[in-house]
């Protein structure tokens, strides 16, 4: 298969102007301007449509609610307690309700991180995944999983609102590092047992402490769920003293921080700022947090949060209003994004060896009368915008 379009975005920073796209067995073999195109290949030119990686929205709940109108069917937070490591999203995902991951398609998103809720302060494994696909397993790009940490607002209210622990800002950083100095315990009693079994006891299977185990063994990354300056910077301390693989996530404040961000060399996940700030974060007028951050350096991603649909190009769009460029707005819902959900050995940009999956746009990314025409998933079309007429 040959895609051919009038521009194509690679989603690494380069742009080919009348570029091609050659395609096998749902990889992307070669890209350029004059190359050959195999006699078996069939040819799709799209003329003067242009051709972007497919989506990635590096925070979502897409599944997890879905029937919106009936809360009942909601499936994002285990509120029987604060401290819920061992649940995990994969458990709890709807991929056949048309109005999660079709709509997510629809909007050009090929790729989900989808994650627990934020109402306890350790709230479960989180997955990717791709919004479409025949095999349910393959879609499944990270079996390792992500767990979610919050922070702020969120399990303060869920504490008082169900008259339990933490109530207090005080009170969730003390359970965040009592909770991963008891797991870093767990784990050294499990390395000596491992080095030395005929002298170290084997120790008993916990499930709430594996997943921090893993995370302290940097085999599974965090998303962190903060919204203020001081949140911000105490799940930097918590990355720190622990050693963890962490990206931190709306960071509504983290301009206020932007070059100690920079130093810290932590990734950010900004948004969704078309649907209202966390309470106490909201500014007077509104603040270009995304351009901000990534001009001090900052690895930035753009999510949406969405719950059963996802307008990441129009995220994005409204991140270039405010003032990011939109080199750094591309890549924030690709290649960065894939590469925060350390999935970009299969996604994000349009390079060689990784997956087919792109969309065709009718105009410049970032105008919001742009839509998405098409869209594919390993070379395979899963939406056509003329066939729902």
């Amino acid at each position: 298969m040959a895609v051919k379009a009038a521009r194509i975005f690679l989603g690494n920073g380069l742009t080919l102007e009348n570029g091609l796209l050659l395609i096998e067995n749902g990889k992307i073999v070669k890209t350029g301007t004059n190359i050959s195109i195999p006699e078996t290949y069939t040819l799709n030119d799209f003329g003067k449509l242009s051709v972007m990686p497919g989506l990635v929205d590096s925070h979502t709940h897409i599944g997890e609610l879905p029937f919106p109108d009936n809360l009942g069917t909601s499936d994002f937070n285990e509120s029987s307690q604060t401290l819920t490591p061992m649940v995990d999203i994969r458990d709890a995902l709807n991929f056949w309700t048309p109005t999660t991951f079709d709509l997510a398609l629809a909007a050009g998103v090929t790729t989900v991180v989808c994650l627990p809720g934020s109402s306890n302060v350790i709230g479960g494994i989180g997955t990717v995944v791709k919004t479409a696909g025949k095999d349910l397993r393959q879609r499944m790009l990270r079996p390792e999983g992500i767990l979610k940490i919050a922070m702020g607002e969120n399990p303060k209210s869920s504490g008082k609102s169900n008259s339990r622990a933490p109530r207090t800002r005080m009170g969730v950083r003390f359970l965040l590092w009592k909770s991963f100095q008891e797991a870093r315990e767990y784990k050294e009693k499990w390395d000596k047992h491992l080095q030395n079994p005929g002298k170290y006891t084997k120790v008993d299977l916990d499930l709430a402490k594996e997943p921090l185990r893993l995370a302290l063994e940097r085999k599974m990354p965090l998303h962190i769920h903060c919204a203020r300056a001081d949140d911000i910077l105490i799940a930097c301390d918590l990355a720190k003293e622990f050693g963890l693989d962490v990206s931190l996530d709306h960071v509504y404040e983290g301009y206020l921080i932007a070059e100690e961000l920079a130093r810290r060399g932590i990734p950010v996940i900004t948004g969704p700022d078309l649907s209202g700030w966390e309470l106490g974060t909201e500014p007077e007028f509104p603040i270009n947090v995304s351009g901000i951050l990534a001009d001090a350096g900052v690895k930035v991603a753009i999510m949406t949060d969405g719950v059963h649909f996802c307008d990441l190009l129009l995220q994005a769009s409204y991140a270039v209003r405010l003032g990011m460029k939109e080199t750094d707005a591309l890549k924030a819902i690709t290649l960065n994004a894939s590469e925060i959900a350390k999935v970009d050995h299969r996604v994000g940009s349009l390079e060689t060896g990784k997956d087919a999956d792109f969309i065709v746009i009718d105009g410049p990314p970032f105008e919001v009368a742009t839509r998405v025409v098409s869209v594919y998933i390993e070379g395979e079309k899963m939406y056509g915008r003329e066939e729902e007429k």
